[in-house]
């Protein structure tokens, strides 16, 4: 999948809200070893950021507390779309938090249209860089090699990241 991180090959990338967790700067941070890092700009102990996407054991704190996370779990869902009623109030809600939520919604729609193998490969082009392929985050807007990088602002033509 990835020349720069052969780890996210074989991890699940779906979270259950709809965001691609292979863009989280958490996950990309514990990919790279570089968490170390990425804890002091947020000001959180090293801890609270390491992550290897919702669907794993070892999760950032807000994944951890996470009620959506949580609920779909509860009800042994793949994910929120599958939720008799979703979108419900609280996956709502969340679409209106940090920028980087608002797609989620559409993203679990289109999942449920074209599936979970081509809407993860969709997610990871989406989410590479166009000059070199490296992964990159939701808020990065240059990539390593120079690249500039569109963020998460620019939507397909359906509405869906």
């Amino acid at each position: 999948m990835d020349t720069y991180l052969p780890e996210l090959a074989e991890a699940d990338l779906r979270g259950y809200c709809g965001l691609y967790c292979g863009a989280c700067d958490a996950l990309l941070a514990t990919a790279r070893g570089e968490e170390e890092a990425l804890a002091r700009a947020w000001g959180r102990p090293p801890k609270d950021v390491r992550c290897w996407g919702c669907r794993a054991e070892l999760t950032a704190a807000c994944c951890r507390s996470c009620d959506i996370r949580r609920c779909a779990r509860q009800r042994t869902l793949d994910h929120c779309g599958l939720c008799a009623s979703f979108p419900c109030q609280q996956l709502r809600a969340f679409a209106e938090a940090p920028p980087h939520h608002c797609d989620g919604i559409a993203n679990l729609e289109r999942m449920k249209r074209v599936g979970r193998r081509q809407w993860l490969e969709e997610q990871h082009h989406r989410w590479s860089c166009p000059g070199c392929s490296r992964p990159a985050s939701w808020y990065d807007q240059r990539c390593d090699c120079g690249t500039q990088l569109s963020g998460y602002h620019e939507a397909g033509e359906d509405g869906a990241l």
